[in-house]
């Protein structure tokens, strides 16, 4: 879905998910109609028109560009209650996605955090692998020799053969 193309400024439709949204005491206004599975959790989507077109728009991004104005396409909208189905735009703040992945919540994220590999060795300079083809990307360098070690077990191992 290419939220950029859409124009999200459509107070009828953002009535619409207000009407269908659950107000909790916690201050989220969790949308109770559709909703899409993503990676990092469930986002609430409404049918409207754009012109001619049927489009699909997501709720967050419809009630916050309705009550608080249009913001860069470049931007997230991260959840800053940390439900994906809320559509409160007090929970809600326009940040790049580099920000808004390191503010969540996933294992591998907590991990690189907490500057440990996901089996929980320090990922320091002597233990970190830093990747030519991928220069972004970190890998723990015990957890490589171990994972070598295991292969070359499996591959020296002799086959076990059933008798006949």
């Amino acid at each position: 879905m290419k939220t950029s193309e859409l124009d999200y400024n459509q107070p009828e439709l953002a009535a619409k998910v207000l009407l269908r949204a659950m107000k909790l005491s916690s201050g989220c206004w969790i949308w109770l109609g559709a909703a899409f599975p993503t990676r990092s959790g469930l986002y609430g989507t409404i049918g409207g028109w754009q012109g001619e077109q049927r489009k699909t728009y997501l709720t967050h991004r419809l009630v916050y560009t309705v009550l608080r104005g249009p913001f860069s396409w470049t931007l997230d909208l991260d959840h800053l209650c940390r439900h994906t189905l809320c559509c409160n735009p007090d929970h809600l703040e326009p940040v790049p996605h580099r920000t808004n992945l390191l503010r969540g919540q996933h294992p591998s994220i907590v991990t690189h955090l907490a500057g440990v590999c996901k089996r929980g060795h320090v990922m320091d300079e002597a233990n970190t692998l830093i990747m030519s083809s991928r220069p972004n990307r970190r890998v723990c360098r015990k957890c490589v020799t171990l994972r070598r070690q295991i292969w070359r077990a499996n591959k020296l191992s002799p086959i076990p053969t059933l008798p006949l």
